[in-house]
């Protein structure tokens, strides 16, 4: 069993139980002494001249600036990548670029940064699932777990 599944689109499986838990939109986050930074929301085509700090490939991140980037008709200059989402925000704190990241990674309390929605229509969100195989059998614990998903997915 996979405690979540981050993805771009719907999951669809035929080998694969999953339950979608969120859908999150995602966020831009900027210097606090970023032009931007006084501004609640902020179209993507606004930071065609910023500098990004994005996540490696192997994150969800990438594939949504991609997606707001094809939206958005141009292709950012991504002048770091990392798989350390702590390093991201140090870098962005420090105004070395922007950054493209899911709602959920930013925190109220994150010093320095400020969290600014996107007007746009998004292109892509993030779906979170619980995901688990066909042939899985939780044992109570798990299956304990799983409900508490279930009953929250549905509140």
């Amino acid at each position: 069993m996979w405690p979540y599944w981050q993805r771009s689109a719907p999951l669809k499986s035929q080998d694969l139980n999953a339950m979608l838990l969120a859908i999150h939109p995602f966020k831009i986050i900027v210097s606090a002494h970023h032009r931007l930074a006084q501004q609640e929301a902020v179209a993507f085509s606004d930071l065609r001249d910023d500098p990004f700090v994005t996540m490696t490939n192997h994150y969800i991140h990438a594939q949504a600036l991609e997606a707001y980037s094809s939206a958005g008709q141009f292709r950012p200059n991504v002048v770091y990548r990392t798989s350390d989402l702590s390093m991201v925000k140090a870098l962005v704190r420090q105004n070395v670029g922007v950054s493209l990241l899911v709602e959920t990674a930013v925190n109220q309390g994150d010093a320095g940064i400020t969290a600014l929605a996107l007007t746009d229509v998004p292109p892509t969100l993030s779906y979170m699932y619980l995901v688990t195989r066909h042939s899985f059998h939780p044992t109570k614990r798990q299956a304990f777990f799983i409900q508490l998903f279930r009953d929250q997915a549905q509140s």
